[in-house]
């Protein structure tokens, strides 16, 4: 998925979709694409540099308005992406599952449990086994559940909703 979102981005300018089990993780991913590796640094570090995520409509028209080629990550619902692509600016648009999607979009699949425990047993990691895999069960499931379970702040432990 990752190299999917950097190919959308190396291509003309058009909305992408990221869909993922909720927005915040297909979110998630879209941040995870702008980090660089060791072959691809300087590609990634100019789409870093020129990539915002933006949470509210009127920011969103100021940037749309900005003459600077921007890779724009909108978090509302509504933003008008067919006035950025118009001007140049790539937009990535990460949703949740119940968001009807479209052919094309990017769909990023469940987390594959055995390989989550595999990767938590690990170093650095060191999980024992038994926990490693009811947390990768967890995560399957919700991995921002998973966030609120083994948050040590209170403030991701209990969401205000709860």
């Amino acid at each position: 998925m990752v190299s999917q979102v950097r190919d959308a981005l190396g291509q003309p300018t058009q909305p992408t979709t990221v869909a993922a089990a909720s927005r915040e993780e297909a979110l998630a991913v879209v941040c995870a694409s702008l980090v660089g590796d060791s072959n691809d640094v300087d590609d990634i570090d100019d789409l870093r540099a020129r990539a915002l995520v933006v949470s509210g409509p009127g920011a969103w028209e100021r940037l749309v308005d900005s003459g600077h080629g921007l890779v724009l990550i909108p978090t509302f619902d509504d933003a008008d992406l067919s006035s950025a692509v118009s001007k140049g600016h790539h937009v990535v648009v990460p949703v949740g599952r119940e968001v009807r999607r479209r052919a094309g979009d990017i769909e990023v699949p469940l987390l594959d449990r055995q390989a989550a425990t595999e990767i938590l047993i690990a170093e650095p990691v060191a999980i024992e086994r038994g926990d490693a895999d009811r947390y990768a069960a967890h995560a399957r499931r919700n991995l921002l559940s998973l966030r609120r379970t083994l948050a040590i702040n209170r403030t991701f432990a209990k969401p205000s909703w709860s």
